[in-house]
């Protein structure tokens, strides 16, 4: 009986190297992927929709209260457009790049469907995986949001 040392130099394989990366994905992922992909369009346009009309929203509540400015309605009181920047900008952003990565994860299903090899199964997981990060981390953004407001709300009256 021969004794197998796995810390032993291992010999070259001569024969040809195969390309993992060309090798049919298991084909029960295809229907799973094709019905997520509609899905995944829908969740994508409302999304960018949503933060279309919080830009269209910041932008004509900009317009309405610098005409208020102009007539001199709220002199010198710039509060109100800072608010709405502070508030409207990173909502318009939290909207849109989770829904542009959602569109993105989309196109990367299509081109598995087309050519169904596991390359392209690993270039939509890896899309997949990008979106449910930047939705986390948004999440995670969100708690702390709310912790904060909580204690200024809560914590600051009582002192």
């Amino acid at each position: 009986m021969q004794d197998f040392n796995p810390y032993a130099e291992q010999a070259a394989s001569t024969g040809p190297v195969e390309d993992s990366s060309r090798r049919a994905a298991p084909s029960v992922l295809i229907p799973p992927l094709r019905q997520s992909r509609p899905w995944c369009y829908v969740l994508s346009i409302t999304g960018l929709l949503s933060a279309a009309f919080v830009l269209l929203g910041m932008i004509s509540m900009l317009l309405v209260l610098g005409w208020f400015v102009g007539r001199g309605g709220f002199r010198a009181n710039v509060a109100p457009l800072l608010i709405v920047l502070l508030v409207y900008s990173p909502l318009c952003i939290a909207l849109a790049i989770p829904s542009l990565l959602l569109w993105r994860f989309a196109r990367r299903i299509a081109r598995f469907l087309r050519r169904p090899d596991n390359q392209q199964l690993e270039t939509a997981l890896k899309a997949q995986r990008t979106f449910w990060r930047w939705s986390g981390l948004l999440v995670l953004a969100l708690i702390g949001i709310y912790l904060v407001l909580a204690m200024l709300v809560f914590v600051a009256p009582m002192q």
